[in-house]
């Protein structure tokens, strides 16, 4: 069980963050560049779940702290408007998700596994 999440990221004009934020903008304040969201799918969810709940983390030196890698790609694309975006896919790193499907890797969150089942995940 994997997941490919798909992403569009596009560039933000001032007149867009105007648009977007209404009587909320304030022209000097700084706004992101570039800007998305993700849309994660309903039949994506119990496997994100489950692999960032299950993969063994990795300790990353920068963030000092223990963390679950996901993988990026992406392409410039052309929207049906003629819009530039960058569109990106997250999928599992796929060392991880070879060992969460064989069960060989250490739960991320020590509170998963203690889980009463049903599909109920405990998160901090």
């Amino acid at each position: 069980m994997t997941f490919d999440i798909k992403m569009a990221v596009f560039p933000q004009t001032s007149e867009d963050h105007k648009r977007m934020m209404k009587d909320r903008y304030d022209a000097n304040k700084k706004y992101p560049e570039y800007g998305g969201v993700i849309n994660v799918a309903r039949a994506d969810i119990p496997a994100l779940v489950k692999y960032l709940t299950h993969a063994s983390p990795d300790y990353d030196d920068y963030l000092k702290d223990e963390v679950v890698p996901l993988r990026v790609s992406g392409y410039m694309n052309t929207s049906k408007n003629d819009k530039k975006y960058l569109g990106l896919k997250i999928s599992p790193d796929y060392k991880k998700q070879q060992d969460v499907e064989n069960g060989s890797s250490i739960s991320a969150n020590t509170k998963a596994s203690e889980s009463s089942g049903g599909g109920d995940f405990a998160f901090d």
